[in-house]
């Protein structure tokens, strides 16, 4: 998957170093990381390694970080700067061991957990020459996937949940004839209740404990901390 993304990246950089730019218009093409640690979904993770690490070979690794592209598309004029963006982020875990199911124990079970946080936002920048700061608001969906047993590429849905989010981040620029660089550390939360993560907490814990009754009501509010690196054509001016 990394080594896809990585082509795909390539490919759309040197797409990118050969358009044109016209008026103020300009193409961003970029990768991105987040630092993940403090979020909802490693604590039920967490309660699930304490429930069950005495029968786990390898227990169940919390989801510490996500990566993944970046693409939009920006109007600058002067000091002031207007962004579409679209970002896609993802990060898996898994866990080995022999599980209690009810009465019942199921040896070697292997299970691996994709997390992808994608999001569509619209952000409005201020410069100041090569440094600026910037703010965006958008619409994040963020969704657990597992494996399907005896299916090596598909997989099964198990959380899909949607909410608005902000984005504050500042930001350094380095000019270029053709293409011009940019570095952006950013601090992401979703606004409102966040994404609710009931239905994966549920998946996790009562496939291997039906005995086990979840209240519904646990939401991922926490902040994620992240670093873009990202692509425009054209100088900027």
């Amino acid at each position: 998957m990394i080594i896809k993304r990585v082509s795909i990246l390539c490919f759309l950089l040197v797409a990118l170093s050969e358009t044109p730019s016209f008026c103020q218009f300009n193409i961003k093409v970029g990768y991105s990381g987040a630092y993940t640690n403090d979020i909802e979904i490693n604590n039920i993770i967490s309660t699930f390694n304490n429930n069950y690490g005495q029968k786990l070979e390898d227990d169940m690794d919390p989801f510490t970080s996500m990566h993944g592209l970046t693409i939009g598309l920006r109007y600058k004029i002067k000091s002031f700067g207007m962004e579409l963006s679209w970002q896609s982020l993802s990060g898996k875990s898994d866990f080995i061991g022999d599980i209690v199911n009810g009465n019942v124990n199921v040896p070697n079970v292997s299970d691996k957990w994709f997390l992808s946080d994608t999001d569509y936002s619209l952000g409005l920048e201020n410069y100041f020459g090569r440094f600026g700061y910037g703010a965006s608001f958008g619409l994040g969906t963020l969704r657990m996937k597992t494996d399907i047993v005896g299916s090596t590429r598909k997989k099964r849905t198990v959380m899909s949940e949607t909410s608005p989010l902000g984005r504050i981040y500042v930001l350094f620029e380095y000019p270029g004839e053709k293409v011009s660089a940019s570095i952006r550390p950013y601090v992401q939360f979703p606004i409102g209740q966040g994404y609710n993560t009931f239905a994966f907490e549920n998946d996790l814990i009562t496939t291997y404990d039906p005995s086990i009754t979840l209240i519904d009501g646990t939401y991922q509010k926490s902040m994620i901390f992240g670093l873009t690196f990202a692509l425009y054509n054209g100088p900027s001016e």
